[in-house]
């Protein structure tokens, strides 16, 4: 994605948290479902991938990209940890 394409965060707590639960209850939870997490043996592949995949749905059109991508993240690479746990621990 290009610098320009990208619309500004509001900061406007009400916002970030309709969006962490847009993502929750939405893409997110498809994804966990998926197992996608177990697929990647590298966590920053994976948020990267899966970022790449949510910027193409529809949250990039409902809320600015600086309102939902810091909380995708978070979601993301937690998500990681937790399906990954097992092979994290065993290392």
């Amino acid at each position: 994605m290009k610098p320009a394409d990208s619309s500004p965060p509001t900061n406007d707590p009400e916002v970030i948290q309709g969006a962490r639960w847009y993502l929750r209850d939405g893409d997110i939870k498809k994804i966990r479902k998926q197992g996608l997490a177990r697929e990647y043996k590298n966590q920053k592949r994976f948020v990267s991938a899966m970022m790449d995949a949510l910027t193409e749905s529809d949250i990039s059109e409902k809320f600015a990209d600086g309102d939902w991508q810091p909380v995708a993240e978070k979601m993301l690479m937690q998500l990681w940890k937790n399906q990954n746990k097992m092979k994290v621990a065993r290392k």
